[in-house]
């Protein structure tokens, strides 16, 4: 991400290393197998302002796909997948707080100064797969789109009624909405056919315009 007011870069991944270059960072190590990494390097310069693991649990794997600003450029909402993460990293009173089995979905929020504000999993007893975009609206509330092949993923309930609600068969699309504070799910759908739509590629990304939401799917489903 850059933020065009200050030329500030932020970076963000995973590791397996364990000697990840880090600076002045919010979790010094990488916790589990694999770990997500964060860092804010200066753009004139490309000096490292800090740089972070995000760890994950002892055994466990984490990685960062997703990442995207508030509105003000003062805070980073990110996410990806994960089988567990570091206790720092899910917040009391967030969404879920509690893994639900193989890989989950995670969200957290930060300022770009690197205090942590609020991490939340959200995921069912299978395995989401891949984390393809995430992104923030006016009102700073968190957009997400995955792949999942669990069969109870949470979805949400009547006003907000979903697309879809099962998985109609292996890997579905999934798309959510989290509130800022990330302790309330707004609305959650599965969308998929039959067959496997697991999209292997990568972050596809969300969209905005004209209180309308894209994004690119793919689909091996003829129905």
């Amino acid at each position: 991400l850059h933020d065009p007011a200050t030329g500030n870069l932020f970076v963000g991944g995973n590791t397996s290393s364990t000697n990840f270059p880090t600076a002045s960072p919010r979790q010094g190590t990488r916790g589990g197998n694999t770990a997500g990494f964060l860092q804010r390097l200066n753009g004139a310069t490309a000096a490292t302002s800090w740089s972070s693991y995000f760890s994950s649990a002892a055994s466990q794997n984490a990685n960062l796909l997703c990442m995207e600003f508030n509105t003000s450029k003062d805070e980073l909402f990110f996410g990806g997948v994960t089988s567990g993460l570091n206790s720092a990293n899910i917040t009391a009173g967030s969404y879920d707080t509690s893994h639900n089995g193989n890989n989950d979905f995670y969200v957290g929020r930060m300022t770009v100064d690197q205090t942590f504000i609020a991490g939340t999993y959200i995921g069912g007893s299978g395995n989401e797969v891949n984390m393809m975009g995430l992104n923030t609206d006016l009102n700073n509330d968190a957009y997400v789109f995955g792949y999942s092949a669990s069969t109870n993923f949470p979805v949400s309930a009547s006003p907000n009624v979903p697309l879809q609600t099962t998985n109609q068969g292996s890997n579905d699309k999934v798309f959510f909405k989290l509130k800022s504070s990330l302790d309330q799910l707004e609305f959650s759908t599965y969308y998929g056919g039959t067959s496997d739509d697991y999209d292997p590629v990568g972050e596809r990304g969300i969209k905005f315009n004209d209180c309308r939401i894209y994004t690119i799917v793919t689909a091996q489903s003829n129905n």
